[in-house]
């Protein structure tokens, strides 16, 4: 895994702090995007947040979307241009994040699966804002609909016809968990589905567990789409509408790895203003 380590520069507003938080900030600001001292000392907190629990250099790509600008918010913040975002259809992006039009607004992380990631060691996490869905959409992964490589969350419409959310691992069967409206009622916040083991497959929610799976995955790791955000419409599911505040793509956490995770990510949120929960 790729980090710039020794690669320095100034913050915008005007500090030192962690060599990769400030390696970010400047791409941030090369790309267009603007911070201030709030957005700095935020990010500063998050990665040495990430370090602390163990978990930054388990990151294979992660968008904090900060910056305010289309160019500022497709950077993978550990510099990894390789999965830099490539960006189709209509956007909109300020500085509480970025959101698709829900017409034809998807985008490419250019992280291949089968070339990247590690099966039974895997896991995806996005922080929402807003609703109005009409129906399936795939807010993060791969955005095949079939019972073989799939790798995403169908998270279905609060109102009318089936309810239920669908987190995917690899295929269709053994490696899904649904969970019906009563159960996930509010698809808003930091969503994570995370394989740590082969015998363990769990979905998060705002920092609790919902459910967990034991079966064994039955599937492979898609060879030949990338991971989205979000996945366009079609297969089965409509063109998404959610802000992302934020998504990564990582290897499997332990509980303890994923209840830090997920704590850093909402306290960055909550400095920058826009948390959820």
């Amino acid at each position: 895994m790729f980090h710039p380590f020794g690669f320095m520069s100034t913050q915008a507003g005007g500090g030192g702090g962690d060599a990769d938080a400030t390696a970010y900030l400047s791409a941030v600001t090369t790309a267009g995007g603007s911070t201030d001292a709030t957005i700095d000392g935020a990010v500063d907190t998050l990665f040495t947040s990430l370090k602390s629990a163990g978990v930054y250099s388990k990151i294979y790509a992660f968008y904090p979307y900060i910056g305010g600008t289309a160019g500022s918010h497709i950077i993978n913040a550990n510099l990894n241009t390789s999965y830099d975002q490539v960006r189709s259809g209509g956007w909109t992006d300020n500085s509480s994040g970025a959101l698709p039009n829900g017409i034809n607004a998807w985008s490419d992380t250019q992280l291949l699966p089968s070339s990247a990631l590690t099966k039974n060691n895997t896991a995806l996490w996005t922080y929402l804002s807003g609703s109005g869905q009409s129906g399936y959409e795939a807010d993060l992964g791969t955005g095949t609909y079939n019972t073989t490589d799939q790798f995403t969350a169908l998270i279905r419409a609060e109102t009318g016809g089936d309810q239920s959310s669908y987190f995917y691992a690899y295929d269709g069967g053994t490696s899904r968990i649904s969970l019906n409206n009563l159960i996930f009622t509010d698809h808003q916040g930091l969503v994570g589905w995370n394989r740590p083991s082969a015998n363990v497959f769990n979905v998060w929610l705002k920092g609790n567990k919902l459910a967990t799976d034991t079966n064994a995955t039955t599937g492979e790791l898609n060879t030949t789409t990338n991971i989205l955000v979000p996945a366009p419409g079609g297969n089965g599911i409509n063109y998404a509408v959610r802000k992302h505040l934020f998504d990564a793509i990582t290897e499997g956490f332990s509980d303890t790895e994923a209840t830090d995770f997920q704590t850093a990510i909402n306290t960055f949120q909550t400095t920058l203003g826009r948390n959820t929960y």
